[in-house]
């Protein structure tokens, strides 16, 4: 069996079963989806904050450049609404990709630290900024033009950022490996990344809830107010940032999950990669050593 670039796939080595991981080996439902997601998420906390705490910094400093562009100018608030929902996507794509080796080897039931999972990463950084860049623009160049635009590719774009990591492809070959991917099954995708993302939102706002009205004493501001001045603005967006860098540590490690698992999920459902994993090793030509185990 073997993914689009060719390569083919290697099964679990030695005998047995390895231990459970996060998730069962099997294409999931919907809820199992989410629910594993959090588990993953849970196993691995130490780790994942290692990783999502940089991605939580860049992403909340660039939210919070928004949020008093858009108190400051009511010219602002259509952009700036924009890269609130493009700002996650694009980052989030990112931390996916540096998250994926650790949370399929848990899935494995092989767990690794961050460090080795950034190891696997490696030379693929810079290509999985340079997909975090185009889902940055592409989404925004569909939302601009037609709002249906930008929510086809949130959806045909899923796994990409798994595809490009996990399967050592290009940008543009991770792009069509998502799309191949998704395609029949858009609208089951799509809404489990909704249904992900609302979980996330409104965790999130649970978060945020103490720290905004903390900011709106703090500054003064009236809440019913769509601009104010520069002074009160800057104390508001300042303590709303610190409540979305800790929203965002938080729960960007789930919805890199749930990508994850939609990711193993597909190629389960159309590779039938789970029946691989349970197949017996192939033994290793003599003198290779020891190969490294690997579901991708």
């Amino acid at each position: 069996m073997t993914g689009s670039a060719g390569a083919p796939l290697r099964p679990l080595g030695g005998a047995g079963v390895r231990p459970p991981g996060a998730a069962t080996l099997r294409p999931l439902g919907v809820t199992e989806v989410l629910d594993s997601a959090v588990r993953l998420a849970r196993r691995n906390a130490r780790s994942v904050l290692v990783a999502s705490a940089p991605y939580a910094v860049v992403a909340s400093a660039a939210t919070a450049l928004l949020q008093y562009w858009t108190i400051t100018s009511k010219d602002a608030a259509v952009i700036a609404a924009m890269g609130t929902l493009l700002i996650p996507a694009a980052f989030g794509a990112v931390l996916t990709g540096f998250l994926a080796p650790l949370y399929t080897s848990d899935l494995l039931g092989t767990p690794i630290a961050i460090g080795e999972s950034a190891r696997r990463v490696g030379r693929r950084t810079a290509a999985l900024l340079v997909l975090g860049l185009a889902i940055l623009v592409g989404e925004g160049i569909g939302l601009a033009a037609c709002l249906a635009g930008g929510v086809w590719l949130w959806g045909v774009w899923a796994v990409a950022a798994p595809a490009l990591v996990l399967e050592r492809q290009g940008v543009r070959a991770a792009f069509r490996r998502s799309v191949a991917l998704v395609r029949g099954t858009f609208w089951r995708v799509w809404g489990i990344r909704a249904l992900g993302w609302l979980l996330t939102y409104v965790l999130g706002q649970l978060i945020l809830l103490p720290l905004s009205l903390l900011a709106l004493w703090a500054s003064g501001a009236d809440p019913l107010q769509t601009s104010g001045d520069a002074a009160n603005a800057g104390v508001y967006v300042a303590i709303l940032a610190g409540g979305q860098l800790i929203s965002s540590a938080v729960l960007a490690p789930v919805s890199a999950a749930i990508d994850v698992l939609l990711y193993t999920d597909l190629r389960m459902r159309k590779e039938g990669m789970d029946i691989a994993l349970r197949l017996p090793a192939r033994p290793a030509p003599a003198g290779a050593g020891q190969p490294a185990v690997s579901a991708w």
